[in-house]
Order: structure tokens, then sequence, then C-alpha cells
């Protein structure tokens, strides 16, 4: 599953739905988020990273690659939705 995002903002909120199978394998690819900045060189410099609420610790954002992986065996009988913020 793959998404592109493009953040026109500084202060924003976006919100993505991506499913995956349950009890997958731990380090398992997700979703991929990618934004685009107007400006070049350093200033379009892009970081990715989750904010630290709700259910962000069952989930590995790689900083440069915006791809999403479980770092949690992820068990929709016990928790049926995850939600996680950039």
């Amino acid at each position: 599953m793959y998404f592109q995002a493009k953040f026109q903002e500084k202060v924003h909120v976006h919100y993505f739905l991506c499913c995956c199978f349950q009890k997958s394998a731990l380090n398992e690819y997700i979703y991929t988020i990618e934004a685009t900045d107007q400006d070049s060189g350093r200033n379009a410099e892009i970081v990715y990273s989750l904010e630290k609420e709700n259910d962000w610790q069952s989930f590995l954002l790689d900083p440069v690659t915006g791809e999403l992986t479980n770092k949690a065996v992820l068990d929709r009988e016990t928790h049926p939705v995850y939600v996680v913020s950039t």
C-alpha cells in the first residue's frame, strides 16, 4: 500500500487510513509517507517522525525514507484500531 502526501504548511494535520495483516512479523512494512518541499538544497530536506501520543510505541517511522513498520505484534482482537500522528 502506498500513499503520497504533499504537506503545504509548517503546522498541519493529515489523516491516512492504511490496512495491514494482523499478527504480522515484526518490522513488517506497512506504509510509506512521502512529502515534498518547494525549497531547494538543505531547506528542502524532510525528516519524518511520529508524535509521541496514542499508539506510536507500536510503530517505527524511518526519518529519511518515511517507511512505517511495526515494532510490536499488531492484534486486532485486543486492539482493533491503531492511531499514530506524524
